[in-house]
């Protein structure tokens, strides 16, 4: 019987051979379900032979089960996951699931040696994917890894974090390559499963850890760097119509929402708007609104 990842929360498979230590997490929010049902295609694959790991070992996550059961982004009375991974965050005497999960996670790619991990995302807005890495673009070890997704956009994002850490940024900071992976939002959801698993082989074929599978380079990437981030200064905002789309390009001026004292958040200069917050979530004071990047050189 295969193992349900949804209920276990990780998986790890070594081949007892020397190669790559790579983790492939999803689910890092309950309710992008897409990445982590393609881990569970992955573990099919691998419990049936029709997969192979001949080189190192993969260490399949999903991060946060208990807000996948319930289909919530994080549990309910719990936190976002992703602002469990600040060093201050973890230091602190954990309250809600979600803290006790991240540290969990910690745990887990340290004693696995995790020297590479891809988090995948679903929830994106409607769009391109788009890959996000703290590392600079010219990293060589970030290349060899990103040249194997086909998202055509690669972020680099070297400011700390306002308001949390993600959780690529755990390996990261540990001197390893850390990728978030945006997907984007395919029409067809049978699709975006698909897509997902396709390119978390295609990860591991490239990084010569699957047995006689083929694999596919990605052509350039369009270059950002992120800039700047203009954080909540009070709750109740709302964006404006169309303000709130990945990857939009905006010229200095543009209002992009409004507190409902009527004070607008207005652009001091030309940006390309990344991660804005979502409507439906609560965005509270000193979270991020949205991240601000520009052309990298």
């Amino acid at each position: 019987m295969v193992e349900r990842i949804r209920d276990s929360g990780v998986c790890l498979i070594d081949s007892g051979s020397s190669g790559p230590s790579l983790c492939i997490a999803g689910g890092v929010r309950g309710d992008e379900p897409a990445p982590v049902d393609a881990i569970q295609q992955l573990l099919a694959m691998f419990a049936t032979d029709e997969l192979g790991l001949s080189e190192g070992k993969v260490l399949l996550l999903a991060s946060n089960p208990r807000a996948l059961a319930q289909d919530l982004p994080w549990s309910k009375d719990g936190v976002d996951l992703d602002r469990c991974f600040h060093p201050a965050a973890l230091a602190r005497p954990p309250g809600a699931y979600e803290e006790r999960r991240a540290r969990e996670i910690v745990r887990l790619l340290a004693e696995a040696e995790i020297e590479i991990l891809v988090d995948f995302h679903a929830g994106a807005a409607p769009g391109r994917g788009f890959l996000v890495q703290q590392a600079p673009l010219a990293c060589p070890r970030h290349i060899e890894v990103t040249n194997l997704l086909a998202a055509r956009v690669l972020i680099s994002d070297p400011l700390p974090c306002a308001a949390g850490a993600p959780l690529d940024r755990v390996l990261f900071a540990c001197g390893g390559v850390g990728v978030r992976y945006e997907l984007g939002c395919l029409e067809e959801p049978r699709d975006l499963l698909r897509f997902a698993r396709d390119e978390m082989i295609n990860l591991m074929a490239g990084l010569g850890m699957i047995l006689g599978r083929a694999f596919r380079t990605r052509g350039r990437k369009e270059r950002l760097e992120v800039r700047d981030v203009l954080l909540c200064e009070a709750g109740g905002f709302r964006w404006f119509e169309g303000m709130e789309r990945n990857l939009q390009p905006a010229a200095r001026g543009t209002a992009l929402g409004a507190y409902p004292d009527g004070r607008r958040v207005t652009l001091e200069a030309d940006a390309v708007l990344i991660l804005p917050a979502r409507r439906a979530d609560p965005i509270l004071p000193g979270e991020p609104l949205v991240f601000l990047a520009a052309p990298a050189p």
